[in-house]
């Protein structure tokens, strides 16, 4: 039988972390912005070779496999959340019981 309030805190838990590591991110592009500080000197050097390699209109479309790959991460964490507090509450009543 499916405990309901363990299964609700298991989504939660996964909410939690995938916010958790979205934010990691954005503080690292936040840092690695901050501390940028561009070669202005060297930086007209290879202007010609950059020119050549700079593609114009290009989109990004995330495909389906990154949305199901998204979900996926998502219900695993779910699962092995789970999975653990489960297995933890029986090892615990089990010792209670002895």
């Amino acid at each position: 039988m499916i405990n309901k309030r363990l299964l609700i805190e298991s989504v939660i838990f996964s909410l939690v972390v995938i916010v958790l590591w979205v934010l990691w991110q954005v503080l690292q592009g936040y840092l690695l912005t901050l501390r940028y500080v561009p070669d202005i000197a060297n930086g007209y050097r290879t202007a010609d070779v950059l020119e050549s390699k700079v593609a114009f209109g290009v989109i990004y479309r995330p495909d389906w496999l990154s949305y199901v790959s998204g979900i996926g991460i998502f219900i695993v964490l779910a699962m092995v959340y789970y999975g653990i507090r489960t297995f933890i509450r029986r090892l615990v009543t089990k010792n209670q019981l002895r």
